[in-house]
């Protein structure tokens, strides 16, 4: 999550009140970093130090072609009374539970961090109110009105374009919002001494965002154009660049590394590959010896790529070795020696490539 946003969701909760003592700002920066981060074991200690206990965990799913991951649900272990009334007879039913759900959404285009908050207290009011007063603070925010689904409903969303390119096909892709907050307070009945806030949380990325705005991303697409310069978005996992590549249609993301001497697939790679028909047995090539990074030296199978696709530029007739299912993908000299110029271009976080004449 960008500073932008942690310090979004550390204004939120900044305002609760030391009476209620539900979270604090520290709290909720924390625990955020380490759900996005998969940091489980203390992600989970966190929630503990505050009250939360773990009630259910869902498996990764892909449902449309999104995956869904990190499913789970928290449960408040003190309650909040339902009615007074009925639980001064000691009835344990009639106590609500404060809940908080995460979960996070991811395609190819974007990263999509969701959370639930729902708050049972006797000044919920007061706490919903502190909220608000804070949101309302932030540059262009939208506030929408009373809907009647609640007693008090506001939205807030976050100004300004959230752009990012679409890996595949290069194309930008508008995703609407970075960030999008609904808060609701319900008093249910006049029977029932039930308070609540619910706090709908998402927070949304472009995997590849646009580092420029879009009239000057376009001219600078005109320009490279215009150069035979070709684009392709890379994804920086710390100091290492990966790029989308496509054997055949099979896709998988390479690490960038010119010091390779070729590019390569692994075993299972090659199966597949086989089975489609493409890889014939007069494709295979005399296998090659390489020197690994801690000097040593080993030989690998070899064998000749008949299409190789990496953005909007396809290749024929690429040299790759044959790796173990264990060993990193590779994008290597075979591929990028084809090229009379290639760069990573680290402000843009882009791939930029010409072909030769």
């Amino acid at each position: 999550m960008k500073n932008k946003e942690l310090l979004l969701i550390i204004l939120l909760f900044s305002v609760i009140s030391a009476k209620s003592q539900y979270i604090s700002a520290d709290q909720i920066r924390e625990i955020t970093d380490l759900y996005k981060s998969e940091q489980y074991a203390p992600f989970n200690q966190k929630l503990n130090s505050i009250d939360f206990k773990l009630t259910e965990r869902v498996d990764d799913y892909i449902l449309n072609n999104i995956k869904h991951r990190s499913e789970l649900e928290f449960e408040r272990k003190s309650k909040a009374p339902y009615n007074k009334h009925l639980t001064e007879f000691g009835n344990a039913e009639n106590y609500e539970t404060s809940t908080w759900n995460f979960e996070i959404e991811e395609t190819s285009i974007y990263f999509k961090l969701k959370s639930r908050l729902l708050l049972y207290s006797p000044d919920a009011k007061n706490i919903f109110d502190q909220y608000c007063s804070k949101l309302v603070t932030i540059d262009k925010a939208v506030e929408y009105p009373y809907d009647g689904s609640s007693d008090f409903l506001k939205k807030f969303v976050s100004p300004g374009d959230n752009v990012g390119i679409d890996p595949e096909s290069g194309k930008i892709k508008y995703l609407d919002w970075r960030i999008n907050i609904d808060i609701s307070y319900y008093h249910e009945s006049k029977w029932t001494d039930s308070k609540k806030i619910v706090i709908w949380m998402e927070f949304c990325e472009p995997k590849h965002p646009l580092r420029v705005s879009v009239d000057q991303h376009l001219k600078d697409q005109e320009k490279l154009r215009s150069e035979s310069i070709i684009t392709i978005p890379v994804q920086q996992v710390g100091k290492i660049s990966k790029v989308l590549v496509s054997i055949s249609g099979k896709q998988s993301q390479y690490i960038i590394d010119s010091g390779a001497s070729d590019m390569n697939i692994n075993k299972s790679m090659e199966t597949y590959l086989k089975e489609i028909g493409a890889i014939r047995g007069t494709d295979y090539l005399k296998s090659g010896q390489y020197q690994l990074a801690d000097g040593s030296i080993k030989e690998y199978p070899r064998v000749l790529l008949h299409s190789v696709k990496v953005g909007e530029i396809t290749l024929n007739s690429i040299e790759a070795n044959i790796t173990n299912d264990n060993e990193p993908l590779l994008l290597g000299k075979s591929f990028f020696n084809r090229f009379s110029f290639w760069k990573i271009n680290n402000e843009k976080q882009t791939l930029e490539l010409k072909k030769r004449n």
